[in-house]
């Protein structure tokens, strides 16, 4: 699976946690915080993302995670 498309997974989740968002106005460059501006809502997209890929890697490890583009990367280094 290629970045765009990880990309693509990770704002129709964001959009699902997101309900009142324009999901279609996220870029891979925008911090995941300006959209999700509560940690719970945050936590719930990193661990939709992890269970829609079947990752079973620790969450510590997506700390430095700070970009939608930043969870692309990792999620890719991942599968």
């Amino acid at each position: 699976m290629d970045k765009q498309e990880i990309f693509k997974v990770i704002v129709s989740i964001t959009a699902e946690v997101l309900p009142d968002i324009e999901a279609q106005n996220i870029a891979m460059g925008d911090r995941i915080g300006d959209w999700a501006e509560n940690s719970i809502d945050r936590g719930e997209i990193l661990i939709m993302t992890m269970e829609s890929f079947s990752l079973n890697t620790p969450m510590v490890e997506f700390v430095t995670v700070d970009t939608f583009g930043d969870l692309v990367d990792k999620i890719h280094s991942h599968i």
